[in-house]
């Protein structure tokens, strides 16, 4: 990753309650080593252009997730605008890009198949209404998406994807919001499932039988 986006970047651990002030200080020298300088309450770059952000999303749900973000942000000297738009031009602003930042999550098959280049490629990057929201356009992705789709075994797989996994952190083309490995499911008692648990997949829709 460091040959193909320049510097390594290293993470800094917070101590989640919000006020961690090490990730500020951080933030403040890579936008200062990206030609962005602190004045008049505002980030501006040698243009005299102010950093801005707007966040795109259809349902008030988000709220709840993207104001302390856009907090945060603010203590940087970001201002951040939370765009709530109705579900019809949220979906037409993203199909055409015309958005500065939004929410998306993504699920994939245990095994990836050729539908990953929607999601990554250059190809996809100039498609309108593709999963490509990122606008992510590298040929070392390109060719690694290629090298797992064309895998000619599951360990050769396996490799390239962790390879494709690194490559894409590093171009730091999202941000992180949560993550639970677990399902948690509520059910009747009455019900049996299996001691061994569908990896993908909750036990109750696979197999389960009454033990009355």
């Amino acid at each position: 990753p460091e040959e193909v986006f320049g510097e390594a970047w290293t993470p800094v651990v917070t101590d989640g309650s919000g006020r961690d002030r090490a990730p500020l200080r951080r933030a403040v020298e890579l936008l200062r080593a990206a030609g962005w300088e602190r004045r008049d309450g505002g980030l501006f770059n040698a243009a005299g252009e102010q950093l801005t952000l707007e966040f795109l999303y259809a349902q008030p749900t988000w709220e709840r997730v993207l104001q302390p973000y856009a907090n945060r942000l603010g203590l940087l000297g970001i201002p951040v605008s939370l765009r709530m738009v109705e579900s019809a031009q949220y979906q037409s602003r993203l199909n055409t890009f015309d958005f500065e930042m939004t929410t998306r999550r993504y699920a994939f098959a245990p095994t990836p198949g050729e539908s990953i280049r929607e999601f990554w490629t250059s190809q996809s990057a100039a498609i309108d209404g593709s999963f490509n929201i990122a606008g992510i356009a590298n040929p070392a992705i390109d060719a690694l998406t290629e090298t797992l789709i064309n895998a000619p075994s599951r360990d050769e797989m396996v490799v390239a994807a962790r390879a494709l996994d690194r490559v894409l952190r590093a171009g730091h083309y999202s941000v992180p919001q949560w993550y639970n490995k677990q399902h948690n499911i509520a059910y009747w008692d009455r019900f049996g499932i299996p001691e061994m648990k569908p990896k993908y997949f909750f036990p109750v829709e696979t197999t389960w039988w009454s033990k009355a």
